[in-house]
């Protein structure tokens, strides 16, 4: 690797580390994220993470009820009986 690529791939991860991200919205979703701000006394940046880690958690609640039930099928199927 050339010491070019080295310093572009050290800038890169630095800036996607420690740069903020830009989240475009459509109009309506800004007014929506606005009124929900307002509604719920906060930020509309606190508002969007909360939205985005809800989000989050409900993915990985929805894999572990799957892996659950395919583990073990059999069992919930005697205990249901």
């Amino acid at each position: 690797m050339c010491a070019r690529n080295a310093s572009q791939l050290w800038y890169r991860g630095w800036y996607r580390r420690y740069m903020a991200m830009n989240l475009r919205l459509t109009d309506e979703d800004t007014e929506a994220l606005r009124i929900y701000a307002t509604v719920h006394s906060t930020s509309m940046q606190q508002a969007a993470i909360d939205g985005i880690r809800q989000m989050l958690h409900g993915e990985r609640r929805a894999r572990l009820i799957r892996h659950i039930l395919d583990e073990d099928r059999e069992l919930l199927h005697r205990l249901a009986q």
